[in-house]
């Protein structure tokens, strides 16, 4: 076609392909590594994964959850919103003592298996650092 600049339409197409990567990578880094409540609850490690297959893990537990289904499902509702695929990687408890300045994680979920626990110590320990952070595969 006559008068078609296709070189500007090239640039500006890779310029709104450099903003939908910027902005999935930071709908991803947004995502808090870890959310949990004091007391003590299920948890639930998550691997979420933006449409560009970058990963990262996440760990939630909430006090009012009765089943780790139930803290994936609370857990994973905002994400789905947002885009984000999301695969339980197994679960457990954690008893947080807030006051105390500690977090003991253990046990297994029925219905996921048992988290990498080791990987969740790590999460936890990026949010709290100050905390005395410990964990046993015993226990349900």
């Amino acid at each position: 076609q006559p008068g078609l600049d296709l070189s500007s339409n090239a640039g500006e197409q890779l310029a709104v392909l450099q903003i939908a990567i910027s902005m999935a990578a930071t709908v991803l880094d947004s995502v808090p590594f870890v959310e949990i409540e004091n007391g003590t609850f299920k948890y639930v490690l998550i691997e979420v994964k933006d449409g560009q297959d970058n990963k990262k893990l996440i760990a939630r537990g909430y006090n009012n959850c009765e089943y780790h289904q139930d803290v994936f499902d609370k857990a994973t509702q905002p994400l789905d919103a947002l885009g984000l695929s999301c695969r339980q990687r197994g679960g457990g408890r954690i008893t947080h003592e807030n006051k105390a300045g500690e977090i003991f994680i253990y046990g297994y979920s029925v219905a996921f298996g048992r988290a990498d626990h080791t990987k969740t110590v790590e999460l936890i320990k990026q949010q709290y650092p100050s905390y005395q952070v410990s964990y046993s595969n015993e226990g349900y």
